[in-house]
């Protein structure tokens, strides 16, 4: 997120609160924001009420919010091609979270959602949805880049230390087949060095591995 930007924040008592960030830790898509990211998310969201037959969002249209159902019901309706006659996907109750996919791939909704009664629910701006996903996502990366290294290193630890006895045993085996094993083992410990050097400048092999 940029340095000077700032989230909108919609007044919430500590029972919406605790309600939203239940309903968050139950959505695949969110449910591992960092605790600062989440807190943010929650004061954005804004309360958005429909009525019975009310389309929360249109196939078609272009993505403007993320909701999540807080109350009533409503259902996901496909027409493929569009104008064709609506085909019934799946069924929102309270809980249920939708509109994410237009705003992610910045694509036109690829269904109606349609209200089956009346509904309260929980909508989270565009542009607020895509600063925390994208700060989000680098954080993410940065401690998998991290770990990667960290992996590496206790890795290339564990086998450092297992040539080491190896080499012990080899220093009881006879004159040929002891240089023969020298050699391989000098080959082993080459390769371990460069992984290191490697995974300690955080590069683009690291980042390759996934």
């Amino acid at each position: 997120m940029e340095d000077d930007w700032v989230a909108p924040a919609f007044h919430k008592d500590a029972g919406e609160k605790a309600k939203l960030s239940e309903y968050l830790t139950k959505t695949a898509l969110l449910a591992y924001l960092d605790p600062k990211s989440k807190d943010t998310m929650i004061d954005a969201f804004q309360k958005r009420t429909f009525t019975n037959g009310d389309n929360i969002i249109t196939q078609g249209d272009d993505g403007d919010f993320y909701y999540i159902l807080d109350s009533g019901s409503a259902d996901a309706m496909i027409s493929k091609p569009q104008g064709s006659p609506e085909i019934k996907v799946y069924e929102y109750s309270s809980g249920g979270a939708f509109g994410e996919l237009a705003l992610i791939h910045g694509e036109p909704r690829a269904a109606t959602v349609r209200a089956t009664s009346d509904c309260v629910t929980y909508a989270l701006d565009r542009d607020t949805f895509r600063k925390i996903m994208m700060k989000q996502g680098k954080s993410d990366m940065q401690q998998r880049v991290s770990l990667l290294g960290f992996c590496s290193i206790c890795l290339c630890s564990y086998v450092l230390h297992f040539v080491c006895l190896t080499c012990m045993f080899v220093a009881s085996l006879p004159s040929a087949a002891k240089q023969n094993m020298s050699a391989k083992l000098t080959n082993i410990s080459l390769a371990i060095s460069s992984r290191r050097q490697g995974s300690n400048s955080g590069g683009a092999g690291a980042v390759r591995a996934f």
